[in-house]
């Protein structure tokens, strides 16, 4: 197998996270389509194991949101896909993140609904560390988006050991329940108090981006 030198990996996939598209990142560094495909699942393999040693942890701030993303095609040329693979259409990856090192410590993937985010919160509230009478060692404050199932959710995940926050995006152009309507921009967001648990905290800002 002819391997690729490690900085000139190094340097792809630093380009790659910054933003680069794959047909970019093959011109200027003069590779291969199979072979940023390949370094693609190879960091992506190496991603997952390592997330799934990350545990006991002391975190006091988390950040959770969601990424649309496909598979194979959008939900609505699915009809046209002769053999569409398993799990092909719309998909959400759900990430949270520390909103202090910028860890990511966990991520989903499923659609956008109740069971998933519960799910996913429930995986967030097993990588932290707890004493021995079951409360976390760091009391953790959540913030989320306004999807409506993290609030049942945080409830079943985390009861009331933890504090929640909602930072409510709004849009330039919005549907009439509030959601980014095409062609809107992201203008800012409300900060809302939740009442999952007893106090809780308004939630802090951190800017931060990820691409898919």
């Amino acid at each position: 197998m002819n391997r690729k030198p490690q900085d000139l990996r190094i340097r792809m996939l630093h380009c790659l996270c910054e933003g680069m598209s794959q047909r970019s990142c093959e011109r200027i560094f003069e590779v291969s389509q199979n072979t940023v495909a390949k370094l693609f699942a190879e960091v992506g393999d190496w991603a997952i194991e390592q997330m799934k040693s990350i545990k006991n942890l002391r975190i006091a701030n988390i950040q959770a949101d969601e990424l649309h993303s496909f598979v194979a095609a959008k939900e609505k040329n699915l009809s046209d896909m002769i053999d569409p693979p398993e799990g092909a259409g719309r998909v959400w990856t759900y990430l949270a993140m520390c909103a202090d090192s910028k860890l990511i410590l966990e991520y989903h993937l499923g659609d956008q609904d109740a069971l998933n985010a519960s799910e996913f919160l429930k995986k967030v509230a097993g990588k932290l560390e707890r004493s021995p009478d079951g409360g976390f060692v760091v009391r953790p404050h959540l913030a989320t988006d306004g999807l409506k199932a993290y609030t049942k959710a945080f409830r079943n995940a985390f009861g009331a050991d933890a504090d929640y926050g909602i930072l409510e995006k709004q849009y330039d152009k919005q549907d009439k329940n509030g959601n980014k309507a095409p062609g809107g921009r992201y203008i800012g967001a409300n900060r809302k108090r939740a009442r999952a648990t007893g106090a809780s905290k308004t939630p802090t800002r951190h800017t931060s981006s990820a691409r898919t």
